[in-house]
């Protein structure tokens, strides 16, 4: 027994010498000392990358806003920067960018590898005012005299009017939307001549300038889709605060009828808007086809019919879609159907006028 006790005694020594000349795996130093990004931030913040960086060799242009938000007036400090940046895990910056920097003047970094190599850089303060064109929109007057407008597509630097070729453009001008802060080279409203391509020049606040190229192009019409920056919002409605609609879930279809849009909610009348402005002018009388599951669904036709159906079978099995021929007008039978117990009237649509 004792024998045995020494043997285990002598493999668990054995053992802890063998552990003991184990050798750690060795990590060779870093050699990269090149800064991987770089951002600014203001107090309160946290990490937010409000304003971003260009790295050009050894300088670090750091973009900052004249003012922060842009459209205030709170001038920016450019005594307290936070300056963030990313380096590799086992290199160091020097000075710490811990706490405020001034970016007053420029700032000299190093950035020390893990095995000693050193990349050194300027950080620069690239301060300037907002020179953004926003939006812009050509009128005009055609031949018979009517106001025409016509929006802009901003692409880069090109400021696009979209014309069909020949249109007579009388009297034109233009109104735009840029940084309250800056100022263009054509007064707002003003009158503009676009035989030619007209430069537009946009200055803001620290020298900021930046030349925009106002024309027309033609109007082409594409296999499909819509052009880059064509779409515009006309208006948008919140259901219940602005447009007065109480129900949850209820409100399912859209139609177009002349000159309005006509909002469909279950067990209700049908409410239209003004389809420019997108006010509220008034309801349909959908007497005689109303209820939780008859104007289940709405859409409209070419000929600016609204056509409204039920639910089968939860509302029977005869599926029904009655017509109104305008928001003036009230529902008239136009289809019905037995669709023999199978379920229909959650959605449907239309292909041309009737």
């Amino acid at each position: 027994m004792k024998t045995l006790i020494n043997y285990i005694l002598s493999f668990l020594v054995l053992g802890q010498l063998v552990c003991s000349c184990a050798k750690p795996n060795y990590v060779a130093p870093n050699d990269d000392s090149i800064i991987k990004d770089f951002y600014a931030t203001l107090e309160g913040k946290g990490r937010e990358r409000l304003f971003e960086s260009t790295i050009s060799n050894d300088t670090i242009y750091v973009n900052i806003d004249y003012y922060y938000p842009i459209d205030s007036d709170n001038e920016v400090d450019l005594s307290k920067i936070l300056l963030k940046a990313s380096v590799p895990v086992d290199a160091k910056i020097e000075p710490s960018l811990e706490g405020f920097t001034d970016l007053n003047n420029p700032l000299h970094i190093t950035v020390t590898a893990g095995d000693g190599t050193q990349s050194k850089y300027v950080v620069v303060a690239n301060k300037k005012g907002n020179t953004d064109v926003f939006a812009a929109t050509l009128y005009y007057e055609d031949v018979l005299g009517a106001t025409q407008e016509v929006s802009a597509i901003i692409l880069g630097t090109n400021i696009n009017f979209s014309l069909v070729p020949g249109t007579v453009l009388n009297n034109p001008r233009v109104i735009y939307t840029i940084n309250r802060h800056a100022s263009a080279s054509i007064p707002n409203g003003g009158a503009v001549n676009l035989d030619n391509d007209v430069p537009f020049v946009v200055t803001s606040a620290g020298n900021a300038r930046k030349t925009y190229t106002m024309k027309v192009v033609e109007a082409k019409k594409l296999a499909k889709g819509i052009r880059p920056g064509s779409a515009k919002v006309m208006f948008a409605k919140k259901l219940k605060d602005d447009l007065g609609l109480p129900d949850n879930h209820l409100t399912t279809g859209l139609a177009v009828s002349g000159k309005y849009l006509v909002i469909n909610t279950r067990n209700r009348n049908s409410i239209y808007l003004n389809g420019v402005t997108g006010q509220k002018e008034g309801e349909v009388d959908m007497t005689g086809f109303i209820g939780s599951l008859r104007n289940f669904y709405a859409t409209s036709d070419n000929a600016g019919n609204i056509l409204v159906c039920n639910l089968t079978t939860n509302d029977g099995n005869t599926f029904m879609i009655y017509k109104v021929t305008s928001v003036n007008a009230t529902p008239q039978p136009f289809i019905s159907w037995n669709t023999g117990g199978r379920g229909f009237g959650r959605k449907f649509s239309v292909v041309g006028g009737y």
